[in-house]
């Protein structure tokens, strides 16, 4: 559980005493007292009891950042910094906070919820959403013939200011984003990416612009953005286009270092980054949730990243009859952090870092967790151990001592995955449609069941995967049964290769065809498809794609030749058996792989 001492600068004491939560209720500007002192108050008072609960009243609440903690947070493939926190739950041995339907706007940059230490919590009937989007969107009204401009009229209730340079900014309350990350194109009618729609990236996560631009005030909200290199994707006059920030902060609700959290009947309508983010936290349970747009919201969008992340959990995952739509990347997505090896310090002991900047703070690694080594371009296992002794340097170096000695052949770049913090993962039930990229990502050595589930996604519906690629997210499957599920029309967008990828990213000089991923099994799944390709697979055991019914649809145009509905390279055994195509015909039930997921 919580070890204060780690957080010992981000407490109340860094916050300040006008931090302190106050009985009364503040007037703002917009005429709505802001209930944050009120229920930080309330909550402060059930500190230390067990099974507490906290009612909060039906209606419509608002939420300031004043009175919130200020804490910094390390919340992994977000942003690092100074979050504000409305609900902290620190140390709590039962709690239930019951919304009893209420609907919580946000106003601000501010993290709703934050579980740290935690054990027995229960968020239950209640509607999250910010009063001011974290992104804006605008309507195309023109388009350069040489691509290298469009004209937008942005949408009333987005907020923005554009600076003499020509730079533009995002504006929220009390707080502004600089620069555009990305700028994607949506099909104004079907309410989803277009048709093989483009990002078109602007500024990276880390600040660092990939190419630039200019936006010029036109009036009335009309812009120009002009870039110095065409667009990748221009958009069709008449469709909409989002424009999002490259930055990742405030989610709706944060979990570290947790036991048993239920998440049950929430509705969030949208979020500065993720839905739901968990870390090192063990058994949490999402069900009858929706991260979606409010009905009948002008809003296209939910969350401005994925709408549930998971990171070196333990027991299991649990996600069951939610909707997951119009989030701005995957609607699950689970894995591990795989830890780069700088060098051996000793026989036993490693010198180490966390590569990617957004999982630096994240203590995923403890004395007792079972480890290996992996060669870092081939992915191959060369070591297994217990951690005999870590010890944090900061945010980003450490240094891990295990329980044996180590073979000469560890060397730099190699990796660690803890084998220990991986989860069962059961998605049973589900819908997730209408987002930008993939559905879900699936990368634990648990058991994995996608059951009864409906997808419609521009990328890959389901992506299994693990390796060395910038994100340094681990890892490898062992047991993994999708049965039951339709796909409906998945892959109409540029995100992945087929409806479902199974993909080891070794490095680019690897020449290792040993298995990966353990079993993968695809029965009894409903494929309606205008396309063809249904799985993409690399160094698998065992993949059986059997039973499963295939049917045509014209619902988007072909935009490829598809020679077998199963492209596998390096695939130990494969059984393709007991499977039904209509209106498609192919020459074989696989071929090898084409292309490489990126």
């Amino acid at each position: 559980m919580l070890d204060r001492r780690k957080f010992s600068t981000g407490l109340l004491a860094l916050a300040g005493v006008a931090n302190a939560p106050v009985a009364l209720a503040r007037q703002h500007p917009s005429a709505h007292p802001s209930q944050t002192p009120v229920f930080r108050a309330r909550l402060t008072g059930l500190s230390g009891r067990k099974n507490a609960v906290l009612d909060i009243p039906p209606g419509e609440h608002h939420f300031y950042p004043d009175a919130a903690l200020v804490r910094h947070m390390a919340v992994s493939n977000n942003d690092p910094g100074t979050n504000r926190i409305i609900f902290p739950v620190d140390d709590f041995d039962g709690l239930t906070i019951d919304g009893n339907g209420a609907r919580l706007v946000f106003h601000g940059a501010v993290t709703p919820f934050a579980l740290i230490g935690s054990r027995d919590i229960t968020l239950q009937n209640m509607e999250i959403d910010w009063h001011t989007p974290f992104y804006c969107e605008g309507d195309v009204l023109a388009t350069a013939t040489d691509g290298t401009w469009l004209e937008l009229q942005i949408l009333e209730n987005f907020s923005y200011r554009i600076d003499q340079a020509g730079q533009w900014f995002f504006v929220g309350e009390g707080f502004e984003q600089e620069g555009i990350g990305n700028i994607l194109e949506f099909d104004t009618d079907r309410r989803e990416t277009a048709f093989q729609a483009l990002d078109n990236h602007f500024r990276a996560r880390d600040g660092k612009y990939l190419r630039r631009y200019t936006v010029r005030n036109l009036g009335g909200r009309r812009v120009r953005v002009t870039a110095e290199q065409r667009f990748r994707g221009l958009p069709q006059v008449g469709n909409r286009v989002v424009i999002m920030p490259s930055t990742r902060r405030c989610p709706a609700i944060f979990v570290n270092d947790c036991a048993r959290v239920r998440i049950e009947n929430v509705q969030i309508r949208h979020a500065g980054c993720m839905g739901v983010i968990a870390q090192v936290s063990e058994d949490i349970t999402i069900v009858r949730c929706e991260v979606a747009p409010r009905k009948g919201s002008a809003r296209l969008l939910s969350t401005v990243v994925d709408a549930t992340h998971f990171v070196n959990c333990t027991g299991t995952i649990d996600v069951r009859e939610c909707t997951f739509a119009n989030h701005l990347d995957d609607a699950l997505n689970v894995h591990g952090i795989y830890v780069r090896i700088l060098k051996a310090t000793g026989k036993r002991a490693l010198s180490c870092e966390l590569s990617e900047f957004q999982q630096r703070g994240v203590r995923m690694i403890h004395v007792g967790d079972e480890v290996s080594i992996a060669d870092g371009q081939e992915l191959d296992v060369k070591f297994t151990g217990e951690v005999a002794a870590v010890a944090y340097t900061d945010d980003r170096y450490l240094t891990v001592t295990v329980d044996a000695d180590l073979p000469d052949r560890v060397n730099e770049g190699d990796v660690i995955n803890n084998l220990t913090r991986n989860a069962g993962i059961n998605f049973v039930g589900n819908s997730v449609s209408a987002n930008r990229a993939r559905g879900i990502l699936l990368s634990s050595l648990g058991n994995i069941l996608v059951e009864n589930c409906r997808f419609h996604t521009p990328g890959a519906a389901l992506r299994i995967s693990g390796g060395v690629d910038y994100w340094y997210e681990s890892g490898p499957t062992a047991n993994v049964t999708i049965r039951n599920n339709l796909f409906d029309n998945c892959k109409y967008g540029v995100w992945g290769v087929a409806v479902i990828d199974i993909e080891a990213v070794d490095g680019k000089k690897s020449t290792s065809r040993s298995p990966y991923h353990g079993r993968v099994s695809i029965t009894g799944n409903r494929f309606v498809t205008f396309d063809g390709l249904l799985v993409h697979a690399y160094r698998v055991n065992h993949l059986a794609f059997t039973g499963n019914t295939v049917v045509r649809s014209n619902t988007y145009p072909e935009f490829r030749k598809v020679k077998a509905p199963i492209q596998a390279t390096a695939v130990k055994t494969l059984d393709s058996t007991g499977n039904s195509f209509a209106g498609l015909s192919f020459a074989a039930l696989s071929a090898p792989i084409e292309g490489r997921i990126e």
